[in-house]
């Protein structure tokens, strides 16, 4: 039996051509959202001292509140593939994006340890969801042989 070769497709103009209009403004908002995710998952090591005096969290629970966004990270990740094959990409991102936001802004109101657990889980949640999608997006949107590039840049 013998074994038909597929051809392979003229890679002689690859990744040469720029993004085009359409793809463009798109990757930029996933370059956002993964700013955006950054953001949230290092806040807290540029504020813990100040929310350490200001909540009174103890030196020896700040490890907790540190390791709370990776656990909420895990669960949205575990969860974004039941999302997406319900909804579609675009409402799921929208969402994870309010559970950051929502996150942020119950941790800037949390008075204390485990309020401000809690508000770090709900943010890693968002951000567990967020960071698949911006890269799943990002591929989505430019021609298939671009999108190891578009994913990985999205991620830098």
């Amino acid at each position: 039996m013998a074994v038909r070769r597929v051809p392979s497709p003229d890679t002689s103009d690859l990744g040469e051509a720029p993004p085009s209009p359409g793809e463009r403004p798109v990757l930029i908002l996933c370059c956002l959202v993964m700013a955006l995710v950054g953001y949230a998952t290092i806040v807290m090591s540029i504020t813990a001292p100040a929310i350490m005096r200001d909540v009174g969290i103890p030196l020896e629970d700040l490890g907790l509140v540190f390791a709370s966004v990776a656990l909420g990270g895990a669960l949205g990740a575990v969860i974004v593939h039941r999302l997406v094959s319900r909804f579609t990409e675009k409402p799921v991102l929208l969402f994870a994006l309010l559970v950051i936001a929502g996150g942020l802004c119950l941790t800037i109101a949390a008075r204390s340890t485990a309020a401000l657990v809690a508000a770090r889980v709900i943010t890693g949640f968002g951000t567990g969801l967020a960071t698949p999608l911006a890269m799943v997006i990002a591929a989505l949107v430019v021609p298939s042989h671009r999108t190891a590039s578009a994913s990985s840049t999205v991620a830098a």
